[in-house]
């Protein structure tokens, strides 16, 4: 069967991260002996419905975020009315948290809903057999108007047994191996890998439960040092970035994957994501004999009010010992915020400034908070009126938009302002200190080849008064100039 999947791509700042969801699809097709066409791109660059009426595939899947809605919703009618054959379907996280949404307002036959490997293989199955696909697991669909969901797909207790990603259906090289790759201040050629599934927390701003479940499902780290090796003789990748929502949280595991590293001798640098209550300094010195780089803390708050709503009660003493444990073990540190919350006031945004100055992380960043659809935050703002009914999802949903979604206590003008200024007093530490003398010089490059999207990118900064855009949207304008290799 001829099948062709479509990550709707988001570029925003320096977006090196291949699709891996989606490529975890298009690995077990292909090893169905299934014939793939594997696309990650944005449709207003690229002529993707062009690409894929020349495929002429049996089977169209989409994937897209939340801030790629309409783009991804363009698209489905446009491939639907140039190739009427095909059957088209969506999956991920915003279709699996908003279903009946995608189903009613995109030109799709079905949705995939959670993981989709099983479910996508049986669908093909049927198709391929003549048979309704109606009552897969994990499915959903329209039915006369109706929306029917068909039972809840069993979660994949072995992930071992997955094939890695399908990097080799895309030119993998130039498009994601490219400058300055994904762990920051360390400008080797670098990418994502998952080391498992879940999260044991609850935050009110994640959906992860949603889609991969409570709880962590974590692959071997044999499994994961053979994928490693495989990156590393195929591509030259020296270094990993582990997208995890918190890598730390089964410490027994972590423990093993280090030891492993060491005994195998698996010579890479290593970064990813983990939580304040999460570390300890025996662990983090051991993390750093193996290879581990940076780790990034989601610290999110420096109010207990705020942290409370989250539903991520770390305290910012507990915050602040956390990262000098990880200073101490030789690691560098990464810490992210989030403002613009209900119930926030400005006596909790300079609590969290306060907190910010002194972790003295070797990057910071402040986001705006996003009520994603599927999340508890989602329900707070909604019976808030702080987002309207129909919701229009656009690029204000991403959370390095200009302008707040959430403005309750606190002017959405005075939150910009607020944000701008946090960020900016983390402008030269971010990147103009001694480690990122390369970036410097790229970014030089990047203004002098482009001229015009810089003199953009710089009125863009002007406007909103935050320095960090204009190199954000210097890595856009380079990431641009890929398109050639699509």
């Amino acid at each position: 069967m001829r099948i062709s999947l479509i990550y709707v791509q988001s570029i925003e700042g320096n977006n090196v991260v291949p699709p891996l969801g989606l490529m975890y699809i298009a690995a077990v097709a292909s090893k169905a002996a299934h014939n793939v066409q594997f696309m990650d791109a944005d449709p207003d660059e690229i002529n993707v419905v062009e690409k894929v009426r020349a495929f002429n595939p049996d089977l169209i899947g989409l994937s897209f975020l939340t801030t790629e809605f309409k783009k991804a919703c363009i698209l489905s009618h446009k491939l639907k009315t140039a190739i009427p054959g095909a059957i088209l379907c969506c999956g991920g996280v915003h279709t699996t948290v908003d279903t009946e949404t995608v189903l009613r307002k995109f030109n799709v036959d079905f949705c995939v809903v959670g993981e989709g490997e099983v479910t996508f293989l049986e669908v093909c199955k049927r198709i391929q057999a003549g048979h309704s696909y109606a009552d897969v697991k994990g499915t959903c669909l329209l039915k006369d108007g109706q929306f029917i969901k068909a039972s809840q797909r069993e979660l994949i207790q072995d992930l071992d047994a997955i094939p890695f990603p399908a990097r080799n259906l895309i030119d993998f090289s130039n498009i994601y191996l490219t400058f300055p790759g994904v762990i920051k201040g360390k400008y080797v050629r670098s990418t994502t890998l998952m080391a498992g599934r879940g999260c044991y927390f609850n935050c009110s701003f994640c959906s992860v439960e949603k889609m991969f479940g409570r709880g962590c499902r974590l692959r071997s780290p044999n499994n994961i040092l053979q994928e490693v090796i495989y990156l590393q003789k195929t591509y030259g990748v020296k270094g990993i970035y582990f997208v995890d929502s918190t890598l730390t949280a089964n410490r027994k595991w972590m423990i093993s994957f280090c030891g492993e590293i060491i005994r195998q001798n698996v010579k890479f640098i290593w970064a990813g994501n983990t939580r304040a209550d999460n570390v300890d300094i025996e662990m983090l010195k051991l993390m750093r004999k193996s290879g581990c780089v940076q780790l990034d803390y989601g610290v999110e708050h420096g109010s207990l009010k705020i942290l409370k709503m989250f539903n991520k009660l770390i305290s910012p003493q507990k915050t602040i010992s956390a990262i000098n444990m990880t200073r101490d073990a030789g690691i560098r540190i990464g810490a992210t915020f989030m403002v613009g919350n209900p119930d926030e006031k400005l006596e909790d945004l300079q609590m969290t400034f306060n907190l910010a100055k002194k972790l003295k992380a070797n990057y910071t960043v402040f986001f705006f908070s996003i009520p994603f659809p599927g999340t508890r935050l989602w329900e707070i703002a909604k019976a808030r009126n702080l987002i309207p009914d129909d919701v229009n999802y656009d690029s204000q949903w991403n959370i390095r938009t200009g302008s707040p979604l959430m403005a309750e206590n606190i002017s959405a003008k005075e939150l910009e302002i607020l944000r701008a200024k946090f960020q900016n007093h983390f402008f030269i530490r971010n990147y103009f200190n001694l480690s990122n003398v390369i970036i410097q010089i790229y970014l030089l490059r990047i203004m002098l080849k482009y001229p015009l999207i810089a003199w953009k990118e710089i009125k863009k900064a002007l406007r909103y008064k935050r320095w960090d855009l204009f190199v954000e949207g210097a890595l856009v304008a380079y990431r641009r100039n890929l398109y050639k290799y699509y």
